[in-house]
This record gives structure tokens, sequence and C-alpha cells, in this order.
């Protein structure tokens, strides 16, 4: 980001880049708590046994679908995470917008297309909001959970019948 900073203006050509794949590095740390809010989310909607991992689309459809927590999860886009790690992005700065493309097959076709707004927007939404609220919210939880099971009566009486054995 230093030469982020010297500059006045930064060419889109260096900044998108750079900036979708620190998009990518949050999102990857964020796979395993979006499938355990996926998990919690569908256990709150009446789903007693949801599977145990899905994939990070299913996991993102799963959670903006919701009617009621859906829009907390507006600025997860897994698009944004496989073009950059591929490097399947085309950006048009005539146009001021971002393509993004899956390149598999003959043919490579646009799946997302943002503006260089609507890009930078969720990248901030990203850095700046989202992940530092989810990744300490899960840990604590984490941590108040292992509490709970390391101070409960259950727990001690398994460490007993494992001594004993």
């Amino acid at each position: 980001k230093k030469e982020f900073i010297k500059r006045g203006k930064i060419d889109a050509n260096v900044a998108l880049p750079r900036e979708m794949n620190t998009y990518s590095n949050y999102l990857e740390i964020l796979k395993p708590i979006l499938n355990l809010l996926r998990v919690g989310l569908e256990l709150r909607r009446g789903n007693n046994s949801p599977k145990k991992h899905c994939e990070l689309v299913e996991n993102i459809r799963i959670l903006k679908s919701d009617t009621e927590f859906g829009s907390l999860f507006g600025c997860i886009d897994e698009q944004i995470r496989n073009s950059s790690a591929h490097a399947s992005f085309r950006i048009d700065k005539a146009d001021q917008k971002v393509y993004l493309m899956d390149e598999r097959g003959n043919k490579g076709k646009i799946v997302r297309i943002y503006t260089f707004d609507e890009m930078v927007n969720m990248i901030n939404v990203m850095q700046n909001e989202f992940f530092p609220v989810a990744l300490p919210t899960v840990i604590l939880f984490d941590n108040e959970i292992l509490d709970l099971l390391l101070m409960s009566t259950e727990y001690k009486f398994l460490l007993l019948a494992i001594c004993n054995c």
C-alpha cells in the first residue's frame, strides 16, 4: 500500500488487482466462519441437522438469501475471490468497469460486472466493516463455548471415565 499513499492518483490497473487480492485474502480467512454462520442460520430457521460443511458458493447463497439477515452479507462475492485468484478479470478504464470472468472452457464468459465505485465500495465494506466484526465475534463465541464445555459437569465426568479405563 506504500505506492497508494505516495501517489496522488493511482492507475486502476495497479490499484484494483491489488485491492481484489486483499479482498480475496479476507474472504479466504472467513470461509470457515461463513460456514459456521450458515449452520447457525439454518438452525435458527428450524433445520435441526444442517450439513456440516458446504462450499463457499453455497454458504454465501444461503446467507444472502435469508430475509432477516441476508443484507449483512451483501459485501461478500466469491467471484471477486475467484477472479483475483485466477487473474480472470478485465478492467475497462474508459467505462470504469471491472469484468469478472470465468475462463474455463474455450470461451471466457463474464460472470459479474462492477463499476469502479461498486468494486471499491464492496472491498471497503469487507475490509472496514464486515471482517473486523465477523472474525472477533466468532472467535469470542468459540472461546465462550470452549469455556462452557471445559467447566461443564459432563466434561469432568468424561475425564474421570477416561482416567478410570
